[in-house]
């Protein structure tokens, strides 16, 4: 399951809505399905690097997001949105 990220009712400017995503993916621990995806496992990582891993991740994909609705569904694939 994907962390959930509290969108809807916050300001829409996308470098606050970015901020909202990586405080959520901060804030989430790393569940199986998660470590599913990861070609090792994240058994190489604390708790606190797979959170880095994932925010680093989300981070590095912004820039080829061409529009505003790019980016909304890059953050879609990284947290649940409420």
């Amino acid at each position: 399951m994907k962390p959930i990220a509290q969108l809807i009712g916050a300001d829409s400017n996308v470098y606050n809505l970015i901020g909202i995503v990586v405080r959520s993916l901060a804030e989430a621990e790393c569940d199986e399905e998660r470590k599913e995806e990861c070609p090792l496992r994240f058994q190489c990582l604390t708790e606190r690097q797979r959170r880095c891993l994932l925010i680093k991740d989300f981070q590095s994909k912004i820039p080829a997001c061409q529009s505003y609705g790019d980016v909304l569904n890059l953050m879609q694939e990284y947290v649940e949105v409420e």
